[in-house]
């Protein structure tokens, strides 16, 4: 029954992960989206220690390190998906580029200016393009600013 055990990890990452998207969807900030899986991993260890019979933790502490683990580990596995898929950050920096934010909203024209001073201050100039694959300077009007 070892295998229960190990795969009651793997289900508390599941459900961090699930509750880290749908708390996405939400007004929250994203920058919260750790601490929330990681304290439900917390939870969901301490439970899963004194339900499930092949939990592999044998005190509390090891109970709850395993959790908090596999709370965040649901944040690792987000963060390893949006790496390893390149196009979605293309689209990003094309609505950077836009005027818009990744939520659809205006950007305001102090972000804007912001947005621009960091280009410049990694190096871009308005030329140059932050990804191989994309072209931005279809997406920027000649006036040097986007959809206002």
């Amino acid at each position: 029954m070892e295998i229960m055990g190990i795969g009651s990890v793997a289900a508390i990452t599941v459900i961090c992960y699930l509750v880290g998207m749908t708390v996405r969807q939400t007004p929250l900030d994203n920058k919260w989206i750790p601490s929330i899986v990681g304290f439900l991993g917390l939870i969901l260890g301490v439970v899963g220690w004194k339900v499930i019979p092949d939990y592999p933790a044998s005190d509390i502490l090891t109970a709850l390190a395993v959790g908090v683990v596999s709370g965040l580990a649901s944040t690792g596995i987000d963060q390893l998906y949006h790496q390893l898929n390149p196009r979605e950050h293309n689209v990003a920096t094309v609505k950077a580029y836009e005027h818009y934010d990744e939520n659809g909203d205006p950007i305001s024209d102090e972000d804007w200016a912001a947005w621009q001073a960091f280009l410049k201050q990694q190096g871009f100039n308005e030329s140059d393009t932050p990804c191989e694959e994309c072209d931005l300077s279809k997406y920027v009007d000649e006036g040097g600013g986007g959809n206002e």
